[in-house]
């Protein structure tokens, strides 16, 4: 019914321990927290559709020393992207020293979770690496971007124009090819 206008489908998943869902704030019904099979189950029907597939994990305090690998394996994504965690003005600010992790943190969960199979799919991006580098439209149809260490944001495409509310933030082309988001249909 979707295939011929979804290409991908995005899952978040930072762990597949429900304690871990729940600590983070990612679910907040105790009764309903996923785990591992709930994760798969659903992969299951994402490739059954045909869809190309891909997972984000956000590493933070809480999850930083799990080994999701062997998990990425079965679920065969074809690309995990795998993000520090981000303070963003507005938005986590107040909460985001009970996440925040050290450079030297990140780079071990990346070392711990890279096998022969996951280290073709895993894509790390530290917070150099995402800042202006991805094209963002929220449901009113506004660019924005996290260059400032907040979200910006342009008028709406429906009452600018795409090339106008693109020049109304901040958005480095070169940065997005360099993290590899231009795919080959």
């Amino acid at each position: 019914m979707f295939k011929p206008d979804l290409d991908w489908v995005v899952l978040s998943i930072d762990s597949i321990l429900p304690e871990t869902n729940y600590i983070s704030g990612r679910f907040q019904n105790k009764r309903m927290l996923p785990d591992g099979e709930y994760y798969l189950r659903l992969v299951e029907i994402i490739h059954d559709f045909g869809f190309k597939f891909k997972i984000n994990t956000v590493v933070h305090r809480h999850n930083k020393d799990e080994i999701l690998a062997e998990f990425i394996e079965q679920a065969n994504p074809l690309r995990w992207k795998i993000f520090k965690v981000l303070s963003i003005d507005n938005q986590n600010q107040e909460t985001y020293c009970d996440f925040e992790i050290t450079g030297d943190e990140f780079s071990r969960y990346l070392e711990q979770n890279t096998t022969l199979q996951t280290k073709q799919l895993i894509v790390p991006e530290d917070n150099e690496a995402m800042s202006a580098s991805y094209l963002m439209i929220d449901p009113a149809g506004r660019f924005f971007d996290n260059s400032v260490g907040r979200h910006t944001y342009s008028r709406s495409i429906c009452d600018t124009g795409v090339l106008t509310a693109l020049s109304q933030v901040n958005f480095d082309f070169e940065k997005y090819k360099n993290r590899g988001a231009v795919y080959e249909w």
